[in-house]
């Protein structure tokens, strides 16, 4: 087609065939687009669920962790005040026994004795 000749009915109907081929292309190509799209966001939803899940169990693993060193703590506070116990206990028993050990053998053997009968 020249730019001279006249524009038929032809050349607008050829015209207006490669535009509709056109449009369907980017149509098709735009919903492929679309669906991949919708594909991608549910694919980052179940991601971002198993993330909250991982989460959510760290957490409580963290929690528990913290709970178990709180209890760790305790009861070695509880120990460590026994020991402690158990020393004065004992030193108090060795300084009782330096000082008297004749009344401490008959008391213990009284007690014994009380345990017995």
């Amino acid at each position: 087609m020249n730019n001279n000749d006249p524009i038929t009915k032809g050349d607008l109907q050829s015209l207006k065939d490669f535009i509709t081929h056109e449009n369907r292309e980017l149509d098709n190509s735009f919903n492929e687009k679309i669906e991949s799209v919708k594909s991608d966001i549910e694919s980052v939803k179940s991601d971002v669920k198993n993330l909250e899940r991982k989460t959510d169990a760290l957490q409580q693993g963290v929690s528990n962790l913290i709970k178990g060193q709180e209890e760790i703590e305790n009861k070695v506070a509880d120990l460590t005040d026994a020991v402690i116990e158990g020393f004065d206990n004992t030193e108090r028993i060795l300084s009782d026994w330096e000082e008297k050990p004749v009344e401490l053998i008959s008391k213990q053997k009284k007690n014994k004795l009380r345990k017995t009968t």
